[in-house]
């Protein structure tokens, strides 16, 4: 290749490749516009889509063409050229239309006009835009294309070959979106404990700000976390704290703009159902969008969320507090929302066009009657806390009139949706501190009943402990014991007596055999109970990552506790199922690599103990046949069969036999021979069913995972 091609990787993803003045993207994960805003060459024009558009394994979406349409046409009034096949075509402006128009039918109807006038097109006053006015499709033919001084060929094995007019090529492949992943191992244990009542800022910027997180907030309620609009990879900076998705009850979603809901499908990937508040209209646009995105049909990703439609302009309980929500003026359905407890009120006002003179003038031309145009007016000044975006008009909220209003109204707010370099210095307006050592806290008082809702806060959250029936709860407040640990302290050593099953109620908890780490726990994960189970010493040792506040069970106490429940079957089987050998099979298994450790253990309740041997070239599983199991392979390799030719081989770890979730008929796709003698791990129908329901992550990921049915993109539309 010569100097004339330039390959450039971008750090959040996607890849730039140049040639003189030809210059295409390959790839378009969230917010790599703020990467490109960066070059000197600019945003660029021309897209490239890869084969995928979906990113299971990250749950982000590799062709979030919204922000390069809205830079490159509010900018310039530039087109953004997209390169595509046809199926990919009527996804994206599925997408698209929802994104940058909103739903076409509205509720209530007074938002109809509103986002009416929001769609006069700026380069052609008393014209509406239309999706043509944004983007051109140039959709590829015979698996070819020329665009500029670019010639590309689409491969079957998800590359693309790229030819500049002097002959230089390269090749862009599906996996060289994001370059090499950096190792997960940078965990950074962080000892948090949540507050009765606070806000946690995880960004305050906005979708073009190349300096600064997207937008997003945790309201603390009772000490349980409900994230509001979660910024992309909020999981993962998370995680990298240490900080246990376990400490989130739910999400509200204000609207359906990519820098508001991308990160919104990555927690659906994260341990048990998640609890979703927003409007029917909203939820609605919002699966239309993921499922024109992911190819997951609409049935199945409502059966990944608990939807709870909220009310508007209506006191509504979540967690304890009371809230309030309120359609605000902007381009696509989107609602703000005030919080009270203890008589202390706090208003967020996503995004929102809120200047009075603004919403006077759209009175005036009558694209809002008296009664909106007074609700709109009647902004919560008077709330105790203040987050409200301020961003490019006309659809935010200007910076010069937040910086008119009285002092004491400025003084307790907080800034979202901008940066510094916006705020005039003398203004009085200061951007929202960002992280869990700037959580703003409001004073309640103490919470009545504090330590035992602690406890049973994160007992609710341990599948085990809801088989046991309500009564229980009063033994098992009288049974636990806390106990704390220094950081580095040891718990246990190996070769230790097993006196006690043990849950982490703060902290995190290093486990290791041998010397060798196996993993790390955190909040609501528990250890201990296999030897305790079995009577044996423990296996390896305990270490505290972290200061930790372990709940512990002496051994006579558990046993009494759980003596003639379900659980005790439960333990039981995973004390005798449960070793080092599965659960290195379950991490290594590419759809159950991001499990958690709570995840994991869960799984490992759901397989049979009972071992399958199957004979070398035998053809366990034929194509076309009704099965009950789906199977992980514990030992040898296994064909891939379909109509009668081998397709693939797979190996320790992987799994088949998934069509049985997922095909109503419960018919394979594929057949499977033993290519050796092969070991097998059984889970049934039933169970597999019930666990993937209670973790949607493994849902997503095994829907995708290979052999299931063809190809889950070729049934999207």
């Amino acid at each position: 290749m010569s100097s004339a091609m330039k390959i450039e990787q971008l750090p959040r993803g996607g890849i730039i490749v140049r040639s003189g003045d030809d210059c295409i993207q390959y790839g378009a994960p969230p917010e790599t516009i703020k990467d490109t805003q960066r070059r000197s060459e600019g945003v660029p024009r021309h897209y490239l889509i890869p084969h995928q558009m979906f990113d299971i394994q990250r749950g982000i979406s590799l062709a979030d063409m919204e922000f390069p349409v809205y830079y490159n046409f509010f900018q310039s009034g530039g087109k953004t050229i997209i390169i595509c096949t046809e199926e990919q075509r009527k996804r994206l402006q599925m997408i698209l239309r929802e994104s940058l128009f909103g739903p076409e039918k509205l509720e209530p109807a007074y938002l109809e006009s509103e986002i009416r006038y929001f769609r006069n097109n700026p380069f052609n006053p008393g014209h509406q835009m239309n999706l043509s006015d944004l983007v051109q499709f140039r959709v590829f033919k015979n698996h070819e294309i020329t665009i500029g001084g670019f010639s590309i060929r689409r491969h079957n094995d998800g590359s693309f070959d790229v030819v500049d007019k002097d002959g230089n090529q390269t090749n862009l492949a599906q996996n060289a979106i994001f370059g090499e992943r950096p190792q997960i191992s940078d965990v950074h244990y962080y000892s948090f404990r949540q507050p009765i009542y606070g806000i946690t800022i995880l960004g305050a910027g906005d979708g073009f700000n190349p300096d600064s997180i997207t937008s997003g907030m945790i309201v603390w309620v009772n000490r349980r976390g409900i994230i509001v609009d979660p910024p992309v990879n909020t999981t993962e900076r998370m995680a990298r704290l240490g900080v246990s998705p376990k400490l989130i009850d739910s999400v509200i979603l204000t609207h359906c703009h990519s820098d508001h809901d991308a990160g919104t499908i990555q927690q659906l990937m994260q341990e048990g159902r998640l609890n979703l508040y927003t409007t029917q209209s909203i939820f609605s646009g919002f699966l239309r969008k993921i499922s024109a995105l992911t190819c997951i049909e609409k049935d199945h990703l409502r059966k990944m969320v608990s939807f709870y439609p909220v009310k508007i302009d209506e006191p509504q309980r979540i967690g304890g507090a009371e809230f309030r929500f309120q359609y605000n003026l902007h381009s696509l359905p989107t609602i703000s929302f005030r919080v009270s407890l203890h008589g202390i009120d706090m208003v967020y006002s996503s995004d929102t066009q809120n200047d009075p003179d603004f919403i006077e003038k759209m009175y005036r031309e009558g694209f809002i009657d008296q009664k909106r145009r007074d609700q709109l007016l009647d902004f919560p000044w008077d709330s105790d806390v203040i987050f409200h975006e301020a961003g490019s008009k006309p659809l935010h909220t200007p910076i010069e009139f937040l910086c008119n209003l009285p002092e004491e109204v400025r003084r307790k707010m907080y800034l979202l949706h901008t940066d510094l370099s916006r705020i005039p210095p003398d203004s009085g307006l200061r951007i929202a501190p960002t992280g869990l050592a700037n959580t703003i806290t409001m004073d309640v008082g103490e919470m009545p009943h504090d330590a035992a809702i602690e406890v049973l806060d994160v007992l609710s959250h341990m599948d085990m402990f809801r088989e046991l029936p309500i009564e229980k709860a009063r033994e098992i407040l009288i049974y636990i014991k806390r106990r704390s640990y220094a950081k580095s302290e040891v718990i246990h050593r190996e070769g230790d007596p097993a006196e006690y099953f043990s849950i982490i109620l703060h902290g995190a908890v290093r486990i290791e055999v041998n010397g060798k780490h196996i993993t790390t726990l955190g909040k609501g994960d528990f250890f201990g109970e296999k030897s305790m189970m079995l009577g044996l010493s423990h296996s390896g040792d305990a270490v505290a990552e972290t200061d930790v506040e372990l709940l512990s069970i002496e051994r006579d106490d558990f046993y009494a506790l759980i003596q003639g429940t379900e659980l005790q079957d439960t333990l039981d089987h995973l004390a005798r199922i449960q070793n080092l050998e599965l659960w290195k099979l379950v991490q290594n298994n590419p759809e159950f690599a991001s499990l958690t450790p709570t995840q994991i253990n869960h799984l490992h309740r759901m397989f049979n103990s009972e071992i399958l041997s199957i004979a070398a070239g035998k053809r366990f599983i034929r194509q076309g046949d009704l099965i009950d199991s789906c199977y992980v392979i514990k030992k040898g390799s296994v064909d891939v069969i379909q109509n009668n030719r081998v397709i693939d081989t797979i190996g320790v770890g992987d799994i088949f036999g998934v069509t049985a979730i997922f095909d109503k008929e419960r018919k394979v796709h594929h057949g499977f021979r033993c290519v050796d003698d092969v070991e097998l791990y059984s889970i049934g129908r039933e169970a597999m069913i019930e666990y993937i329901e209670k973790n949607p992550g493994a849902y997503a990921r095994l829907y995708y995972s290979n052999y299931i049915q063809s190809s889950p993109e070729n049934r999207c539309l």
